[in-house]
C-alpha cells in the first residue's frame, strides 16, 4: 500500500514531538512562574504606576480650563484658548 503526503498534516510522530514539547514548555513555565512571584508582584506595581501617572497626565491635558474675566477684560480673555463665555 503506498501513502502520498497530505500537504498541511504533518506525519503523526511529529504531531506527538510538536505536542510533548509545548506540554514541557509550559511546565516550565508554570514553575518559573512559582518562583518569581515577588518579581511579578514588583512588575505589576510599576505597571500600576505607569498607568497610574498616564491617567494623572491625560486628566490634567482634559480637564477644563475656565477663564473668569470681569467685563471689561472680556475682550482679552476671549483671546485665552480657555475662554468660556459660560461663567
Amino acid at each position: 500500500m503506498d501513502f502520498k503526503r497530505i500537504d498541511g498534516v504533518a506525519p503523526a510522530g511529529r504531531v506527538k514531538g510538536i505536542g510533548s514539547e509545548q506540554s514541557r514548555r509550559n511546565r516550565d513555565q508554570h514553575h518559573q512562574d512559582e518562583e518569581q512571584p515577588e518579581e511579578q508582584a514588583e512588575h505589576q506595581e510599576l505597571h500600576d504606576l505607569v498607568s497610574l501617572a498616564s491617567l494623572n497626565a491625560v486628566e490634567e491635558l482634559v480637564q477644563t480650563r475656565i477663564v473668569r474675566v470681569e467685563q471689561k477684560s472680556e475682550e482679552e480673555a476671549e483671546k485665552h484658548p480657555h475662554f468660556d463665555r459660560t461663567v
